[in-house]
């Protein structure tokens, strides 16, 4: 089995580490199952109005350590381009995407396509607008 996750990460903090458990749990007990873990690019994060706090290549150091999966720096052709080459059985999506689905219509076409379910784990217990608020209201910016 092949699981897919992904996001920005940035700030990494508590609610990222629990989806990236609940991505890893969805495995089972397959041998050779693997979790994919892809990590936005630093322009993908300017594109929601602001700089990355950490830039991708410590993003992606930061969660290797972690130790669930193997991790993919995504490069600008973003998550489509990744469930294309990996084809994986499951993509795994944060609880605040049920609404709305996969984040681009690229991403569902291509889940569509080559018949990828997607699961939806864990209600985050923080998010990273609210952790960069806090931050900026501790050091006044």
């Amino acid at each position: 089995m092949i699981v897919l996750c992904g996001g920005a990460f940035d700030p990494l903090h508590e609610g990222h580490v629990l989806y990236l458990r609940a991505a890893r749990a969805c495995l089972g007990q397959e041998e050779d199952a693997v979790l994919y873990i892809a990590v936005a690019t630093d322009a993908y994060i300017r594109t929601k109005g602001r700089p990355p706090v950490l830039l991708q290549q410590e993003r992606v150091a930061l969660i290797r350590a972690l130790d669930l999966g193997v991790v993919l720096a995504q490069d600008h052709t973003g998550v489509a381009t990744i469930l294309q080459r990996y084809r994986p059985d499951v993509y795994v999506l944060g609880e605040d995407y049920r609404e709305t689905g996969p984040p681009t219509d690229a991403e569902a076409i291509r889940c569509r396509r080559y018949g990828v379910e997607i699961r939806y784990v864990a209600k985050r217990l923080a998010s990273s607008t609210a952790i960069m608020a806090r931050y900026r209201e501790a050091w006044g910016v």
